[in-house]
């Protein structure tokens, strides 16, 4: 899912991916969150195994895209969804 936001220091393109890794039979979901610059310039950040329950994950990135979440705050945003 890719959005593009005005900042105060120009456009920004942010990409939100859900991805998964096994664990036995389960399957487990995280997010990776992608930022880039009008210049070009990118900060990525994945966070693997946030949780089990994909219908969950899909919802919170679906909060985060409205929130416009980047990867300088993605981890509060993780920590805070994982400690509710």
């Amino acid at each position: 899912m890719k959005e593009n936001i005005l900042t105060e220091a120009g456009s920004l393109k942010l990409t939100y991916e859900i991805n998964f890794t096994l664990h036995g039979d389960i399957k487990f979901y995280g997010i990776t969150v992608t930022s880039e610059d009008e210049n070009g310039v990118t900060e990525c950040k994945t966070i693997n195994d946030i949780s089990s329950d994909k219908k969950s994950i899909e919802a919170l990135v679906r909060l985060m895209r409205s929130g416009k979440v980047t990867p300088t705050t993605f981890e509060d945003i993780i920590s805070d969804f994982m400690n509710n």
